[in-house]
């Protein structure tokens, strides 16, 4: 997660690990309201990731497009619920 001071809100960002060393690859996914503790899963082909949106008031399914670095918006699974752990 990357969190800025200024509008407060976190994006989702993707870090290469290999050893001791990484790589910042970027900010992947960003919305108007805050998304953090991203939870990340295949299902066949595809990789999803579902991550905390509780500020939105949703709970928000993505695909990714081309892993990590470019994910689509899929669809909303729950509205009007307060959930701030979605695993």
């Amino acid at each position: 997660m990357y969190f800025l001071l200024r509008d407060k809100k976190g994006r989702i960002s993707a870090i290469k690990l290999d050893g001791d060393d990484y790589d910042f690859l970027g900010v992947v996914m960003e919305e108007d309201f805050h998304l953090s503790f991203p939870f990340v899963f295949r299902d066949g082909e595809n990789i999803y990731m579902i991550p905390e949106s509780s500020e939105n008031g949703d709970i928000r399914l993505y695909r990714s497009i081309d892993f990590p670095l470019k994910w689509e918006f899929e669809k909303q699974l729950m509205v009007d619920v307060d959930a701030a752990d979605t695993m």
